[in-house]
């Protein structure tokens, strides 16, 4: 982990560079502020306590900043996210929210929620955060710039994060520690090690490196709240009162019955196929299909049979129970589910998701094909409404635009009602008829042609439906792949998702799905008969391989890494999760982010042509 570019923040130790600089004026703050903080640099717990006597005698928005922000620096997360929160809701000057709404996001980004804090850290207005809470914005900022190569960054973050901590000795040595792991390839610490951090803290820190006693002592002094954080304890204390931890045992939950029998089966091979022979013992279960028994099937792995980590659930249904029952038992899981899209502590997300796939498909039409517009045409139902609010989502934050869409019935035979209310139409309808007739036409079958305002029609469907839509939408004559109606002379391609990644909409696209995009993370069809992978796993089960197997593969190569490593405990599992790295994935996929846990990707960006698929380009994803 050690990178040379890191010695940048061993040169920003000596720089000498002042907050107030760096902030411009100072704000002026009452008497009891100012004496606050110089007992803060001594005695941290008789600022707080200054503080709340002041505004327990009269309201005043500074005041309960600075003790929201002391609270924090002490640890006591949730007491700085109660102050914070009501500061944000009613305070009345704009830069007194703004820090309130900086403290929170710290507060998300202390406790492991660095990416859901990052927009804030990176736009607060700086000249009205406290000192040390630009101190700790900037080494946040500093550790993310760490994660991305980006020694630039790195110096310019350290150097600030220095400058802003020399008002506070505690925040300061925090800040020089973190920077001297950071150059040494150490974990760095957190807000909590000041000795002060509050039980729960410092019972997930505990936890975490394997001392199961002090997890539990602490553990123990929260668990009997009413609040988020006595809940978390009381998960705690439940995987601490289970089975011992078997280091020789990891959990796998499937679908195995039902009417997804057959797609369990296949993720199973796929994934000990990646597996291979790593020294830790697959226990492939059922999961029953339901939220219900998945996570009855998690918890018996984790409580009864001890297991180190779990891998699943796979399916949509399942997912978010599941997710939520690993955190709150903190356990690795390792996610084959394409649904989970969040950043959990205990959750690793190994699969490729539908938000991986526009994220690809919009960087990919944008930059190598220069589309600034698009279309969109999408079934009415749970899929076709995520794709959707994704798609628009990602054409917004790249500054394209979306010029007209419509939605669809998911299960009518025909669809040219619906795509007549795609797009508008100019000119004359009669007059066109008239021309028709006139040629020997039919001008029942006349139709005034669109507007083409745009270079791409993004239509979310399956293989099956894809032709029906496209059909309608030449019907009223949109042009599409290699189909160019009378009217707009205009080449418009078909931009799909990973379902479109079969050879039977080469045929049965025909012209309109000809020269469309669509991304997915791989295609036996392109890697040809000879690939070795496909070659090796043809073999091993007899199948050609899916891109979905493919992924969960390196899913089963990223487990393997980690269990090579023989951790002894669930804290030492997920770190082994976080440094595991592969060198022959598949997919791309050769480890997982540390801020979101979500597994490195590559996406494949694909066409069908009159013969066959074939890939135009990658899109390299790191979360």
């Amino acid at each position: 982990m050690s990178r040379p570019f890191f010695r940048i923040a061993a040169v920003a130790l000596l720089l000498g560079t002042s907050a107030t600089a760096l902030a411009g004026k100072k704000r002026v703050t009452p008497d009891v502020v100012e004496d606050a903080l110089a007992y803060a640099t001594t005695d941290r717990d008789r600022a707080i306590e200054l503080l709340q006597q002041t505004l327990d005698q009269r309201p005043d928005d500074l005041v309960e900043l600075h003790l929201a922000e002391q609270l924090r620096l002490a640890g006591r997360a949730d007491d700085a996210h109660e102050h914070f929160t009501a500061l944000a809701d009613h305070a009345r000057s704009p830069a007194d929210r703004s820090a309130a709404e900086l403290g929170l996001a710290l507060l998300d980004a202390e406790s492991g929620h660095r990416p859901r804090a990052l927009p804030v850290l990176e736009s607060s207005d700086e000249k009205a955060a406290l000192a040390t809470q630009n101190a700790d914005r900037y080494l946040q900022l500093a550790i993310r710039a760490a994660n991305q190569q980006d020694p630039k960054a790195v110096g310019s973050a350290s150097k600030k994060a220095l400058a802003y901590a020399k008002e506070d000795p505690e925040v300061l040595a925090r800040v020089q520690e973190t920077l001297s792991a950071m150059a040494e390839g150490r974990p760095p610490p957190t807000v909590a090690d000041n000795g002060n951090g509050d039980p729960l803290e410092r019972a997930e820190k505990a936890y975490l490196e394997g001392d199961l006693e002090a997890a539990r002592k602490h553990a123990e002094k929260v668990a009997s709240g009413s609040d988020e954080a006595a809940e978390q304890a009381r998960g705690l204390l439940r995987a601490l009162d289970g089975a011992a931890v078997n280091p020789r045992h990891v959990t796998v939950l499937l679908p195995l019955s039902g009417k997804y029998e057959v797609v369990g089966g296949q993720v199973r091979d796929a994934l000990l196929f990646g597996y291979g022979t790593a020294p830790v013992e697959l226990d492939v279960v059922d999961s029953g299909g339901t939220a219900e028994s998945a996570v009855a099937a998690l918890e018996k792995a984790v409580l009864e049979d001890g297991a180190i980590a779990v891998v699943g659930a796979l399916l949509t249904d399942e997912t978010d129970a599941v997710v939520a029952a690993a955190e709150e038992l903190h356990v690795p899981l390792i996610s084959l589910s394409q649904s989970y899209e969040d950043s959990g502590t205990w959750t690793f997300q190994a699969m490729y998701t539908r938000a991986d796939q526009i994220d690809a498909l919009l960087t990919y039409v944008s930059k190598e094909q220069d589309m600034t517009a698009f279309a969109m045409f999408s079934p009415d139902n749970a899929f076709g409404q995520h794709a959707a609010e994704l798609f628009t989502a990602g054409v917004a934050e790249r500054g394209l635009q979306i010029t007209t869409q419509a939605t669809y019935s998911p299960d009518e035979t025909s669809l040219i009602s619906y795509a007549k209310k795609l797009g508008r139409r100019t000119g004359s309808l009669a007059e066109l008829k008239r021309k028709v007739a006139e040629q020997g036409g039919n001008p029942d079958t006349v139709v005034l042609p669109p507007v083409v305002d745009f270079q791409g029609i993004f239509l979310p469907e399956s293989a099956n439906r894809t032709p029906v839509a496209a059909a309608a939408l030449a019907y009223e004559e949109f042009p599409m792949g290699t189909y160019v109606p009378q009217g707009p002379n205009k080449e418009v391609r078909l931009l799909g998702l990973s379902t479109w990644n079969t050879v039977s909409l080469v045929t049965q696209g025909n012209e309109y799905t000809r020269n469309s995009l669509f991304p997915d993370v791989f295609s036996a069809t392109v890697a040809g008969e000879s690939d070795p992978f496909v070659v090796a796993y043809r073999g091993a089960t007899s199948r050609t391989p899916s891109s979905l197997e493919a992924a969960v593969v390196d899913a089963g190569k990223l487990l393997a890494a980690a269990a090579r490593t023989n951790p002894d405990h669930r804290g030492a599992m997920r770190r082994a999760l976080l440094e595991a790295r592969v060198s022959d994935s598949v997919t791309g996929a050769d480890g997982f982010d540390p801020e979101t846990l979500h597994a490195h990707r590559q996406m494949r960006i694909l066409t069908i042509t009159r013969d066959t698929l074939e890939q135009v380009g990658t899109v390299e994803q790191i979360e």
